[in-house]
């Protein structure tokens, strides 16, 4: 008696877990991961824990932790590959192990650690997913409740970002340029000066693709809630499209054009292969292509124009390019960016690390297997949930949340097509939850006990479990260690008088700290190496450049560093040995440099 009562204590605190994690979703895991040159924040203080968003190599770790309580508290001699939620499941655990195949032909490791552990900690989420919902049904309307709370309050936070926050941010940018002396960075004002909401994720795309996801399923709770609330008409005349108003006005202000378009397609879609009233069909073949058209003279006449639009048909070109050379194996988890900079015909100071393309990032890194398993991950449940929202909608119930989690998985996948949601770990968790749970579950008694399958699903399981949690871990101190090493070497938010107070001492313990925590990375080098190169300490640049070369060879960037300090010494011919090599791996914008006079050819001159 009393080892059920601890159990089903235990189970409560696994579902109360997996219900807490989904709320901090949005709120904590919104920034993007595969970025190893850069670090998150590390605070000193519990406070500021609670603020910011967390590394992004903190996701995986919690997932896999999460994973292994929810595997303690519940049966898995139940699973059956019969239940379409296991076979969900399943879809991303197969991902997970799919995406190995961007080891093989990778440059860098950093990205392909980063790139495996994160798909298999998006698996392990949506694996406790299905271990909550399989043990008791109602627990997916508790994780609609708890998503849907985190997003009104990320909601909110955007709302006080575009009222308040930008002035704020922007005045202090202003003082401490003023205070500092510092010639502020281009890219960096721009940002802070266009207040295009993003709130508690990295940029206001991602924003925009997360909420294009949760909408549709946030609307039907809020319908659903006030229906309890007595009398329900006032309750949902009055306060559902206050909330309705509110997320339209954030996810506008996020002016994200894809997100807008992804929306627009989406509903079309949806009353296409639905059977929608006919109104609504003939209300959305109006408006849509009055919306394009409307949104190409936007286009057109705004300050962002049609260059990122270039640059994202440019990464498409390139990412088949590098597809057709490599099918089978793709050319490595990290590598699009090398590719691209090798290959790319659209001149921009973009340099991205994929092609923001989420089925062509898996084709053109993991080959066509990546691409099917891909494919399958999305349009299976999409494939049944449309089957179930067609019935439903004949029946005309239409505010259930099949048909909303359709809608918004839907959309989320057409603007995955243009946008690196990809690598963000809340939007594609939820993506993943998603497509669990709208796909249903059976009740416990209807799954069928077979003793070599659950010995399989125990190997599979464990492997899960020793990436997310080991390699979580590993991800997650190197990306500290990574952190220390940046703010010394960086002159972000220090004075230049602070900053010349770092010694090369410094700077040299942060490495070796670094290196140790990630032999395998060429990062730690290249940043000690630009610290170096700023305080003239040459010879250690130049060493530190080398051992980050060997660790990632084609980084163009590495060689151009090279030929400036080697040209700075006087040593022409081996410059000229580097700035060759650095033409090759970025044919146009060295070429760009050079017309503009940023790159000053040393003698003998570049061969054409």
């Amino acid at each position: 008696m009393n080892d059920t009562k601890s159990m089903n204590f235990f189970q409560k605190f696994a579902i109360c877990l997996v219900l807490l994690f989904t709320l901090l979703l949005p709120l904590k895991f919104g920034t993007l991961t595969g970025i190893p040159e850069a670090a998150g924040l590390f605070p000193d203080d519990v406070l500021s824990w609670i603020i910011i968003s967390w590394p992004t190599t903190l996701f995986p770790l919690c997932s896999g932790i999460i994973l292994l309580i929810a595997l303690l508290a519940f049966r898995v001699d139940v699973v059956s590959f019969n239940d379409k939620a296991f076979r969900c499941a399943s879809l991303w655990m197969l991902l997970g192990f799919v995406s190995i195949i961007g080891a093989v032909n990778a440059s860098v490791k950093d990205f392909v650690y980063m790139e495996v552990v994160h798909l298999f900690g998006i698996a392990a989420y949506a694996t406790s997913v299905f271990l909550v919902i399989k043990q008791n049904p109602k627990s997916k309307y508790w994780l609609f409740t708890a998503l849907t709370v985190g997003t009104f309050i990320t909601i909110l936070l955007g709302l006080e970002q575009y009222f308040w926050g930008f002035r704020e941010t922007q005045e202090y940018f202003m003082k401490n340029v003023t205070a500092n002396g510092i010639a502020p960075d281009g890219q960096l004002e721009a940002r802070i000066f266009d207040n295009r909401v993003f709130a508690t994720f990295s940029s206001c795309n991602s924003l925009a693709g997360y909420l294009l996801l949760v909408m549709p399923m946030c609307f039907v709770m809020v319908w659903k809630f006030f229906g309890r609330v007595h009398p329900p008409i006032v309750a949902r005349s009055l306060f559902v499209p206050i909330f309705t108003i509110l997320m339209l006005f954030v996810f506008i202000a996020t002016k994200s054009r894809a997100a807008i378009l992804a929306l627009a397609l989406a509903v079309a879609l949806y009353s296409i292969i639905l059977p929608v009233k006919k109104w609504l069909r003939i209300s959305v073949g109006v408006a849509l292509p009055v919306l394009l058209a409307a949104g190409i003279i936007y286009i057109k006449y705004s300050s962002r124009s049609f260059d990122s639009v270039y640059s994202r048909l440019d990464y498409y070109w390139v990412a088949v390019k590098i597809f057709v050379e490599s099918p089978f194996l793709g050319s490595g988890w990290g590598d699009f960016f090398h590719g691209y900079m090798r290959l790319k015909q659209y001149l921009s100071t973009e340099a991205p690390h994929a092609p923001h393309n989420i089925v062509l990032a898996f084709a053109s890194q993991c080959g066509i297997a990546g691409l099917i398993t891909l494919l399958l991950v999305f349009f299976y449940p999409l494939y049944v949930a449309y089957k179930r929202s067609r019935k439903l909608i004949r029946e005309n119930v239409f505010f259930e949340y099949v048909p909303a989690l359709f809608l918004g998985e839907m959309a989320f996948f057409l603007h995955s097509l243009a946008d690196v949601n990809l690598q963000v770990p809340a939007s594609m968790a939820v993506a993943a939850m998603f497509t669990v749970c709208m796909v249903g579950n059976s009740p416990l008694h209807h799954a069928v006990r077979i003793d070599r399958k659950i010995v399989s699903f125990y190997v599979v399981i464990t492997v899960v479990l020793l990436v997310t949690v080991l390699g979580g871990w590993h991800l997650f101190y190197g990306e500290y260690q990574m952190s220390q090493l940046i703010e010394v070497c960086t002159r972000k938010n220090k004075t230049r008088e602070d900053f010349m107070k770092v010694s090369p001492r410094t700077v040299k313990e942060r490495l070796r700290r670094a290196v140790e925590a990630k032999p395998y990375s060429p990062f730690p080098w290249a940043s000690a190496a630009d610290f170096m190169f700023t305080r003239n300490h040459l010879q250690n640049a130049e060493a530190y450049y080398y051992e980050a070369i060997k660790l990632s060879p084609q980084r163009s960037y590495l060689y151009e560093r090279l030929f400036h300090l080697l040209s700075l010494e006087g040593r022409d011919n081996e410059a000229h040995k580097y700035l060759e090599k650095c033409k090759a791996l970025n044919p146009m914008e060295v070429r760009s440099k050079i017309e503009r006079g940023i790159i000053k050819l040393p003698m003998p001159e570049l061969k054409e």
